[in-house]
């Protein structure tokens, strides 16, 4: 059959032919919902109709670059052979068509090279503007008011099952905020960094102690209360996701740890100014910490992240961490005005959720939007915590495998990027 490149259409030809398409990441099969039914190739672009009534466009240039063929990539781990400065800008195929089990199979001219794209691969990468939205990270904002689902989980048993795990890791996506029960005294923390990932090593250690010490290094070291923050905040790359551990409550009742919902304040914030998350989103500002002899962090970062959409995509928000800022003059008093009407709806109650954390559970959650802090208890309670951190990335890789093996919407392999 004969195609003419221009605005045409082109029937669909049947193949039995389903070569593996490389790497596992092209190997989706389409629903039949989402299954391609008619193709049309125009001068530069092709058009897919699926069987929902959905369109997408592909460019040529799109296509050719994505091929995983073993010629253009390593099917092993995924990098490609392609050097895109050789593929002509005028790329354009000899032939495409349909086959049997839904795949886009395109042979390019001049060289006669075949590309195969599973149906499913190709719904999952549209680059059209309706499944970009759909795709667009959407968490559950809470308060005081309106608390997240706090139900515990029982941390031996999400050890051993992949559904477990893949409800926490849903739960840490949409609300920020995970509990567990039954943490090992000597082993909670690094029970639960291996549902996802690994334990980061700071200048703190792998796993750190939070009690009262006679010389206080950071304000988890006394029993007056913490103010609400990202944890270390002053690092170029804050923690991903923070581990904590109660080991052994206050005797006194006291010292209940306090969350609270960093994208509902910027929510907030937008609704009374708007201005405000602009400037704390373009100027950077100074976060600090200083042991001395030890240690001199100083970092000129930016308070949030925005995604392409303007929506506030990870926060930073370690009020008792900044430094004077080294800012525009115009920009210093509207920032100090930004900073107090977020300081005060920090410091609202009804903002944030108080839980006294009892022995063996702990918390998991995400360091670059959930704040947390924690209320004063007597010092000599033995109140004992504790604490470790674990990278974004490997939450991202972990959430996509868990997502694939267990046959859950593709568009959750598309999550928050963080305070990068």
């Amino acid at each position: 059959m004969k195609v003419r490149i221009g605005c045409c259409r082109v029937a669909r030809w049947d193949d039995d032919r389903v070569d593996c398409l490389g790497f596992g990441d092209m190997k989706t099969v389409a629903t039949p919902g989402t299954r391609p039914v008619d193709l049309e190739l125009l001068d530069r672009t092709l058009r897919i109709r699926w069987g929902d009534g959905h369109r997408s466009v592909f460019h040529y240039i799109w296509l050719r670059d994505a091929c995983r063929c073993p010629g253009c990539g390593e099917p092993s781990f995924g990098d490609k052979r392609i050097v895109l400065s050789e593929l002509p800008r005028d790329l354009k195929p000899a032939s495409a068509y349909l086959g049997n089990a839904g795949e886009l199979v395109v042979r390019w001219a001049p060289d006669g090279h075949e590309s195969r794209y599973s149906g499913g691969w190709l719904r999952r990468h549209c680059y059209s503007r309706s499944e970009r939205e759909r795709r667009r990270y959407r968490p559950t904002l809470w308060h005081g008011g309106e608390q997240p689902d706090l139900s515990r989980f029982h941390l031996p048993s999400v050890r051993e099952s992949d559904e477990l795990r893949y409800q926490v890791l849903e739960r840490l996506h949409r609300y920020g905020l995970v509990v567990f029960t039954d943490a090992s005294p000597d082993t909670g923390v690094e029970h639960a960094a291996s549902l996802f990932g690994y334990l980061r090593e700071t200048n703190y250690g792998r796993v750190s102690d939070i009690k009262v010490e006679p010389v206080a290094r950071t304000f988890a070291d006394l029993p007056q209360s913490a103010p609400l923050h990202t944890d270390d905040a002053f690092r170029v790359f804050p923690p991903g996701f923070i581990i904590l551990h109660a080991v052994q409550p206050s005797a006194d009742g006291a010292g209940a740890s306090l969350f609270l919902d960093g994208f509902e304040v910027m929510r907030r914030l937008r609704d009374q100014c708007p201005s405000a998350i602009e400037l704390l989103a373009r100027a950077p500002i100074r976060f600090s910490r200083l042991h001395p002899d030890e240690d001199d962090f100083v970092l000129h970062g930016k308070m949030l992240r925005l995604d392409p959409e303007g929506e506030v995509s990870a926060v930073r928000l370690g009020l008792h961490n900044i430094s004077p800022p080294d800012l525009e003059e115009e920009d210093v008093e509207p920032y100090y005005d930004a900073l107090r009407r977020v300081d005060k709806m920090v410091r609202d109650p009804e903002l944030r959720i108080v839980r006294r954390l009892e022995a063996g559970e702990l918390v998991l959650l995400d360091n670059e939007r959930v704040l947390h802090g924690r209320e004063s208890f007597d010092g000599s309670g033995g109140r004992h915590i504790k604490n470790g951190f674990v990278d974004r990335d490997a939450f991202h890789s972990t959430w996509r495998v868990l997502c694939e093996r267990l046959g859950y919407d593709e568009a959750k392999h598309w999550v928050f990027p963080g305070a990068r």
